[in-house]
């Protein structure tokens, strides 16, 4: 009669290393920590968040840079999340003191800030800036070739590179004029430059901080901008 235990199994469950991404949309804390609120908002009205940044000088100014996802923000839909994070930041007030909000679409030089962003525009030429020098340099123009391995593959002079994840500090596409409204007008619908988007947007923004501090040079600051208003109109 066998007492011996029968055979023993053991099952591991090992969960898969999770693929390496990119994310330039916010960098610093602050950016993170504001974006958290103004990505949903924006995802709400059908639009994506492509970069925000804050920026700190004579005037406080946050740059919120949204576009649909397939591409193609007009100036109807800049002013729509112009007036929906308004709201939201009166709320939440994620930038102490008086700030301009601006409100773009990415413009012809996009900023590549997301993974799949180096896929979607695999083909088109870039320039890419590294947090520290490879080969003694640390600006690349070239043609992006994909991604792999956690790389972005860019295509300059001397061969294709791979450029770390970890190491891109800024990227954005550089192309041709000719090619950028071939390729534009083939694949997505056409876009307004930036300077004819949102320009005008700041004044709402700028106006109702200003009455908010109370200050004489913020009301000064609203009744220019609503004579620049008129002037326009």
């Amino acid at each position: 009669m066998s007492t011996g235990r029968g055979p023993f199994f053991c099952c591991l469950n090992v969960m898969p290393e999770p693929k390496p991404t990119l994310d330039l949309v916010a960098v610093s804390d602050a950016e993170k920590r504001i974006a958290k609120s103004a990505a949903p908002a924006i995802a709400h009205m059908g639009f994506e968040l492509v970069r925000l940044r804050l920026m700190f000088g004579s005037r406080t100014r946050l740059q919120i840079m949204a576009d649909r996802p397939e591409g193609g923000i007009d100036v109807d839909g800049c002013a729509r999340i112009s007036t929906a994070l308004s709201a939201l930041f009166d709320i939440e007030e994620p930038v102490p003191g008086e700030y301009t909000l601006e409100v773009s679409s990415p413009g012809i030089n996009r900023p590549l800030t997301r993974t799949r962003d180096f896929e979607t525009w695999e083909g088109h030429k870039a320039k890419i800036e590294t947090t520290e020098a490879i080969d003694g340099r640390r600006r690349f123009k070239g043609v992006l070739r994909g991604v792999e391995s956690g790389e972005i593959l860019v295509e300059i002079p001397e061969g294709i590179i791979g450029l770390g994840f970890g190491l891109v500090a800024d990227a954005r596409l550089a192309p041709d004029a000719g090619t950028y409204r071939a390729s534009l007008k083939a694949a997505r619908p056409p876009e307004i430059p930036e300077t004819e988007q949102c320009g005008d947007l700041e004044g709402g923004a700028r106006r109702r901080r200003a009455r908010q501090a109370g200050s004489k040079a913020g009301q000064r600051a609203g009744r220019r901008i609503r004579r620049d208003r008129k002037d326009t109109g």
